[in-house]
């Protein structure tokens, strides 16, 4: 699907539903994803989805263009797949999200299930902030961290409520200030 495709609920039962090809394409309305099915959105350029996705399928972002949920999405219980780009969420999303080589996790928002970077970014806050992983965080040894600190002790963080494996590199953005000499902050939490 090339064009607007406006409904108040799209149930993808099974097999691919594709919109988008890195130009054109937006789904506009609420998705129900089945176990079995997947809803891929295919765009270059940065664009917001203010539907609610719903189900236990696979929602898959291509295209190097940042999408942002504008809604909160914990019904979904499926898994959410970055293959290109970003996903910026400020909400919350049910489920699982990989972030695979080349793609972005942004925002302050909470993924309710694992989160799995094979080679994404993470980068916590829109500024200063936070994200948070209700379970377990995995990121491999071509994953970054980014975070942004302050001369005041603030920071970007990341809160994992299981446990955090983490590999991969850490990127500080220092932002200008008069820092004091051994100043400590706290970048990742974690119960184990």
């Amino acid at each position: 699907i090339n064009n607007l495709l406006s409904v108040t609920q799209l149930a993808v039962k099974a097999g691919e539903v594709y919109i988008g090809d890195g130009q054109n394409g937006l789904l506009s309305g609420n998705a129900d994803i089945a176990t079995q099915a997947k809803l891929s959105i295919n765009r270059n350029d940065d664009l917001s989805y203010d539907g609610q996705l719903t189900g236990q399928g696979t929602f898959q972002k291509l295209g190097s263009g940042t999408l942002r949920l504008l809604t909160d999405n914990s019904l979904f219980a499926g898994t959410t797949i970055i293959n290109k780009g970003g996903l910026r969420l400020d909400q919350s999303l049910g489920g699982d999200l990989i972030l695979n080589q080349g793609s972005t996790w942004q925002g302050n928002g909470t993924v309710l299930g694992n989160v799995f970077s094979n080679g994404g970014e993470i980068k916590a806050g829109n500024s200063i902030g936070q994200l948070t992983v209700n379970g377990d965080l995995t990121l491999d040894t071509n994953s970054i961290f980014t975070v942004e600190v302050d001369a005041n002790q603030q920071n970007d963080k990341l809160i994992v409520g299981g446990t955090a494996n983490l590999a991969g590199k850490l990127n500080i953005q220092a932002i200008a200030g008069n820092y004091l000499p051994k100043t400590s902050y706290t970048l990742i939490s974690a119960k184990q």
